[in-house]
C-alpha cells in the first residue's frame, strides 16, 4: 500500500500544478490538494506501519536467535564452561546475535 500511495503522488502533484497554472480554478485546486494530502498521509501511515512490522520482526528474530545461542551454550560440556569467563559468554550472546540479526 505504501508503494501504491507513493507511486500516485507525482500524478496528484501534476494535477495541482495544472489546476493552478492552466485551469486557474479554485475548486479544482482544492480538490487536487485534498487528494494529494490524503495520498501523502496514506503513504506516510503505511510506510510507518511497514517500518513498525520490520522492527517487530527483527526483535522477535533477535530474541529467538539469542535463545538458541543460550541453549547451545548450556548444552556444552562443563569443562568448556569452566574455561570461559562469564563476560566472554555474555559478550558472545549479545555481540554475535546482533551481528547475525
Amino acid at each position: 500500500a505504501a508503494a501504491a500511495c507513493t507511486t500516485v503522488l507525482p500524478k496528484y502533484t501534476g494535477e495541482v500544478i495544472d489546476n493552478i497554472v492552466i485551469d486557474k480554478s479554485g475548486d479544482k485546486v482544492r480538490e487536487s490538494l485534498l487528494m494529494l494530502s490524503v495520498m501523502t498521509l496514506a503513504a506516510g501511515v503505511t510506510s510507518g506501519g511497514r517500518a513498525c512490522c520490520f522492527i517487530i520482526i527483527n526483535v522477535k528474530l533477535n530474541v529467538r536467535i539469542r535463545d538458541m545461542a543460550y541453549r547451545a551454550i548450556l548444552r556444552q560440556e562443563i569443562a568448556y564452561l569452566d574455561g570461559q569467563s562469564t563476560g566472554k559468554l555474555t559478550s558472545r550472546l549479545s555481540a554475535d546475535v546482533n551481528t547475525m540479526a
